[in-house]
């Protein structure tokens, strides 16, 4: 979609790493709420044309953020307590 283009594909910030702060702004600005599934990978694919190796890459890096946590056979779901938050709230707290 035009407009809804989180992704600069000519800039020297891998694709992968783009989604997951795209996410991870949505996370903690509140728009993708805890305990909810973040888009799949499918919804990605659809909406801002990345493989599917490029969503994978990047909801690893939330989830080795502590940020979401994958649900098998559900989806890819928003950790509680980790919407709201700012970026620095989250670095703060202890793994």
């Amino acid at each position: 979609m035009p407009g809804d283009e989180p992704l600069d594909r000519d800039g020297p910030v891998p694709l992968y790493v783009q989604l997951a702060d795209y996410l991870r702004a949505q996370i903690a600005s509140g728009e993708l709420p805890a305990e909810r599934a973040i888009p799949s990978k499918r919804t990605a694919l659809e909406r801002w044309g990345v493989a599917g190796h490029t969503f994978d890459r990047a909801v690893a890096i939330l989830r080795d953020e502590h940020l979401v946590e994958p649900v098998r056979g559900k989806g890819i779901f928003v950790l509680p307590g980790r919407s709201g938050c700012s970026g620095s709230e989250r670095r703060a707290a202890p793994a």
